[in-house]
């Protein structure tokens, strides 16, 4: 949760740590918010990895195959403020 904290109030890349501590634990709806991490720190290719995680582990997500496809195809491009 508090990486989802971070990540929300524009500390990505402090965020990034306690994501892939949750994901370790168990937590599939980490590697979903790593993918969005990634993407607002302008890496793509670890969002579509991270995004494509969360795809296997919970299939029943038809939101984030769209997603997938939007930001292989230029269609989405997230910038955190600290980016800017």
């Amino acid at each position: 949760m508090y990486g989802t904290f971070l990540a929300g109030v524009g500390k990505p890349k402090e965020a990034l740590p306690y994501l892939e501590k949750a994901l370790a634990v168990g937590v599939v709806d980490a590697a979903y918010a790593i993918g969005m991490t990634y993407l607002s720190l302008g890496d793509k290719e670890q969002a579509l990895k991270s995004l494509e995680n969360y795809k296997q582990r919970k299939p029943s997500d038809e939101n984030v195959v769209k997603l997938i496809d939007a930001i292989r195809n230029g269609k989405i491009e997230i910038k955190s403020k600290g980016n800017r």
